[in-house]
């Protein structure tokens, strides 16, 4: 709206130069009043404010899944980010960033202290963003609610299940000791996931998204924001997926939103970015740096 713009004395030349870079047609209107939904300059329209993103690199990260981030971020958005070393954590000042991203890695270098740092400004307002193997810094600990369990009797059902099948190993044939292996991997096959697309992190997709898991890592669902689910084993549409793996696959989570104290924690378990082909996930992360939480 202009009224929110006053401070802006080219607000005109402004829109008129957006508007043709994208090649579209801007049309005024006479009435911030809409027929229906939120009317324009109502306290649903609120002013996104661009943030300032940092992203954990060096030891502890995966070469290639940063390398996608970082030219994402660098060529395909030319969004300004800053490259913190997970060794310098402890001596940066994340009040200085609003968004910090995780991607895949073991992180195994990220110390206690560390961690509750980065947990306690979450809480005072940041936004982490967590890729894949990182979320295991934070699953299961003080630092986040997220589970790889739904509940304490899912738990035993698989770890029963697990030991079932390593008992089974130890009377398997050596021809058949590759073959059995198998049944515990899983090197890229695609999922349906089932969105939330009316949350912000899936606004501009519709109910389904197709998602590329390349590991077996699993959660439970959040309280709350599970914004991406995979609920059954017939979510599974191409590729090779080991029996074990897909037998714990369904009840989880994909993606999803927690609030923390005033920020919030994105957890994305499958890497949307994967090596800058699975060009449907870009979107989302979009989402995750500038709409979740705004």
């Amino acid at each position: 709206a202009k009224r929110d713009n006053m401070h802006n004395p080219k607000f005109n030349e402004t829109v008129a130069k957006i508007a043709n870079s994208f090649e579209r047609l801007a049309y005024p209107i006479a009435s911030g009043f809409m027929d229906g939904g939120p009317d324009v300059g109502s306290s649903d329209i609120r002013f996104i404010k661009a943030p300032k993103v940092a992203i954990l690199a060096g030891e502890g990260t995966s070469v290639t899944d940063l390398g996608s981030l970082w030219y994402y971020m660098e060529q395909e958005l030319n969004y300004p980010k800053s490259m913190i070393y997970v060794d310098d954590v402890s001596q940066v000042n994340l009040t200085d960033y609003d968004v910090l991203i995780l991607q895949e890695g073991r992180y195994h270098n990220l110390s206690k202290e560390d961690l509750e740092k980065i947990s306690g400004w979450v809480k005072d307002g940041g936004k982490l963003i967590l890729f894949q193997s990182a979320i295991r810094k934070f699953a299961d600990s003080d630092y986040a609610s997220i589970s790889k369990f739904n509940s304490e009797d899912e738990k035993k059902a698989m770890e029963s299940k697990d030991e079932a099948v390593a008992e089974q190993g130890k009377l398997a044939r050596y021809e058949d000791a590759e073959r059995n292996g198998a049944n515990n991997l899983i090197y890229g096959a695609v999922f349906r996931v089932h969105l939330d697309n009316s949350h912000p992190l899936a606004f501009g997709y519709g109910n389904t998204f197709y998602s590329l898991k390349t590991s077996s890592s699993r959660y439970g669902y959040l309280n709350s924001q599970n914004v991406g689910v995979v609920k059954s084993k017939n979510d599974h549409l191409s590729g090779f997926v080991g029996k074990n793996v897909k037998e714990t696959l369904p009840k989880s989570v994909v993606f999803g939103v927690e609030n923390r104290g005033r920020g919030q924690i994105v957890y994305f378990v499958d890497n949307v970015l994967y090596r800058s082909f699975w060009h449907d996930g870009k979107l989302m992360v979009a989402n995750s740096i500038f709409f979740v939480g705004q």
